[in-house]
């Protein structure tokens, strides 16, 4: 008999997990959880593997990032199943902010210098379109669209300042840009470990991420042995606004029992008045990008001082939990939500924690997976597993 969702979650349109006797999403709002007569299906359920990962087909590596990736070859992603809106929302919801840890003993792979510079290229190349085309793949081009705090403001003009200065000007430049860290750190540090984490809003804590690892990127990996000495002091400082900022969306979302980060009154002062506030389409399109943009900043952070320790020495960073991310194409580049909705329902969107990342090579094309997903899985699995990948691809068409 296959068991269909409750009826709550079938009339709010949610996913559902379908626990007995009440489903998590009724549980977490406290209402009632009914479920509808189950139909027959031909399929039937076997018994879970007890068996431990390390004989049931798991394998474990070490990525650049400093993440550690459990694939599982048994579960499948299908690229035919579309996907509601409102699932995108709620069926990550806690889930995506419990950030899974692994301690296995294992031991990681060898990353080439010159991937690693390619890399630091990359990261270059990525705020260089950020201050010229105004987004990147981890930078939505919406998300500061109508309200940018002060700190992306100073960011975005340091970066630019940067990216075109002159050998006559740079340590004026490398100068502004140690300053304009230092108010960063002096502004937005947290005084006490334990410091609450809604004295500031999700925007706030994902704003002054962003922009520490904009002086991140500039002050490690430049050259200028003063601003190095200064990032390498900030190192703690961005790890832990990292997890203060995954802390944070956390609470939010278990505090409004759903998948809220922010309050309507603060997505109002985002959105601001050139888009409709009351249309649920827009709240989602937004809900979504903030959630989606604290995914990848997380990332990006981790991984910019990962291949800073790997470069330095020749080390890779203890596993600092994994996440759940988008993979298609199209969704983050989507410039309005109407465009998001019909990319959502239309195609199945990706949705791929990266604890089964290394399931997109066996059940994925290279072009149904986004440029940020990519970059990922060459960093995790190596360029030669990416160029197989690849040909492969052209081998079947």
């Amino acid at each position: 008999m296959e068991q269909r969702a409750c009826k709550s979650c079938a009339r709010a349109k949610r996913r559902c997990d379908k626990q007995g006797p009440q489903c998590s999403r009724c549980r977490r709002r406290g209402i009632q959880c009914t479920y509808p007569t189950a139909k027959r299906t031909a399929f039937v359920l076997c018994k879970e593997d007890t068996t431990s990962s390390s004989s049931s087909g798991h394998h474990h590596v070490h990525d650049v990032f400093g993440h550690e990736v459990i694939g599982d070859s048994a579960n499948k992603l299908s690229q035919n199943e579309t996907q509601p809106v409102s699932d995108w929302l709620d069926s990550s919801s806690l889930d995506t902010w419990n950030l899974g840890f692994l301690s296995l003993p294992v031991s990681p792979r060898s990353v080439p210098s010159e991937q690693l510079v390619r890399y630091v290229a990359m990261l270059r190349e990525w705020l260089t379109q950020w201050v010229e085309q105004g987004s990147n793949p981890f930078i939505h081009a919406f998300l500061y669209r109508t309200y940018m705090p002060p700190c992306v403001q100073d960011a975005y003009t340091a970066f630019s300042s940067y990216h075109h200065k002159k050998l006559s000007n740079e340590q004026m430049i490398f100068r502004i840009i140690e300053d304009r860290a230092k108010q960063l750190i002096a502004s937005e540090g947290i005084p006490a470990p334990k410091a609450s984490n809604f004295n500031l809003n999700s925007l706030e804590h994902l704003a002054r991420v962003q922009s520490l690892i904009v002086y991140q990127i500039i002050g490690l990996f430049d050259g200028d042995i003063r601003l190095r000495h200064f990032a390498e002091s900030q190192i703690p400082m961005l790890d832990n606004w990292v997890q203060a900022m995954v802390a944070h969306a956390a609470e939010m979302v278990s505090s409004s029992g759903g998948t809220n980060l922010c309050s309507r009154e603060q997505l109002q002062q985002y959105i601001g008045t050139d888009l409709d506030i009351t249309s649920h389409e827009n709240l989602d399109w937004y809900s979504w990008i903030l959630s989606e943009s604290i995914q990848r900043t997380w990332m990006i952070a981790s991984g910019i001082h990962a291949i800073y320790l790997m470069m330095q020495q020749s080390v890779s960073r203890p596993c600092l939990g994994y996440t759940v991310f988008s993979t298609r194409p199209g969704i983050w580049e989507a410039p309005s939500a109407v465009t998001w909705s019909k990319v959502c329902l239309e195609r199945n969107t990706g949705l791929v924690q990266m604890a089964d990342a290394d399931r997109l090579f066996s059940e994925a094309a290279p072009e149904d997976v986004n440029e940020f997903t990519k970059v990922f899985l060459q960093a995790t699995f190596g360029a030669e597993r990416m160029e197989r990948w690849i040909t492969h691809a052209k081998d079947q068409r």
